[in-house]
C-alpha cells in the first residue's frame, strides 16, 4: 500500500512516509508489509521535536485523517497545523500509523491471527 502525496499546510507539510516492514512480512492474513503512513511535520525542521503517534479506532485506518467530512471544516492535520501556527499547540512531528488488516480495522497488538502489529508500531516505526 504505497501512497504518494505532499500538501503544504502553511508552516507544516503533510506527506506520506513509506516504510518496508520486516516484522509484517509473511503475516497470517497476507496483509502488505509495505505501508505508507500519514506524517505531519513543521517545514522549519524537526530536530529535537517530540513525536505524536495518533492511533485511529478499530474500524479506521491512518489515511482517513487526511479526508474531509465537510468542505467547510478542517480535517485533523489541518487543525493541528493551524493550532501550531497560532501557538496554541507546541511544534511536534505527528504520525498516523497504518496498521490496518484485511479484517477491516486497525490492529495495535501482537496477534497469532493477524501478525506482530504492536512490535511493528513500537520497534519499527
Amino acid at each position: 500500500m504505497r501512497f504518494l502525496y505532499e500538501r503544504d499546510l502553511d508552516g507544516m507539510v503533510l506527506k506520506a512516509f513509506h516504510h518496508e516492514s520486516t516484522l509484517l512480512e509473511g503475516n497470517p492474513l497476507g496483509d502488505p508489509a509495505s505501508r505508507s503512513h500519514p506524517l505531519l511535520l513543521p517545514t522549519s525542521g524537526v530536530a529535537g521535536l517530540p513525536l505524536g503517534v495518533l492511533l485511529v479506532g478499530y474500524t479506521g485506518f491512518g489515511h482517513k485523517v487526511i479526508n474531509k467530512s465537510s468542505l467547510w471544516q478542517e480535517n485533523l492535520p489541518e487543525r493541528i497545523a493551524r493550532l501550531t501556527r497560532n501557538g496554541d499547540l507546541p511544534p511536534a512531528v505527528w504520525l498516523w500509523p497504518s496498521c490496518e488488516t484485511r479484517w477491516g480495522g486497525s490492529q495495535y497488538r501482537n496477534s497469532a491471527g493477524t501478525g506482530p502489529y504492536e512490535d511493528f508500531l513500537v520497534e519499527e516505526l
